[in-house]
């Protein structure tokens, strides 16, 4: 279980290094990490294969997930994978748990 404290100024590199390992020998690599401690401690993940884009947006506690093909520009299928009421800025446990669940079924 990982968890962050609110005025941790490492939580992006600890973000950075976490999501890495998780997809170390996959398809996918790491394109796009965002994180605004201003904006509720909010994270945007974008990972890419050959074919596909897939975007993680932990927005508040709740974790969506969108994709789009590498010669699109319409993201979609945006879909909640999970809702909860956990402190935003302490604890990205879901959001690595959906993208490891999306790494694992694809």
């Amino acid at each position: 279980m990982m968890y962050f404290v609110k005025n941790d100024d490492d939580i992006y590199k600890k973000c950075l290094k976490y999501i890495n390992e998780l997809i170390r020998n996959t398809k996918y690599d790491l394109t796009s990490l965002q994180y605004t401690p201003s904006h509720f401690g909010n994270i945007v993940v974008e990972l890419a294969s050959d074919k596909i884009i897939v975007r993680f947006v932990y927005d508040r506690g709740d974790i969506y997930r969108d994709k789009r093909a590498v010669d699109s520009e319409h993201w979609s299928d945006e879909q909640l994978i999970y809702n909860h009421s956990m402190s935003c800025n302490e604890n990205y446990e879901l959001l690595f748990k959906a993208i490891d669940e999306f790494i694992v079924n694809n």
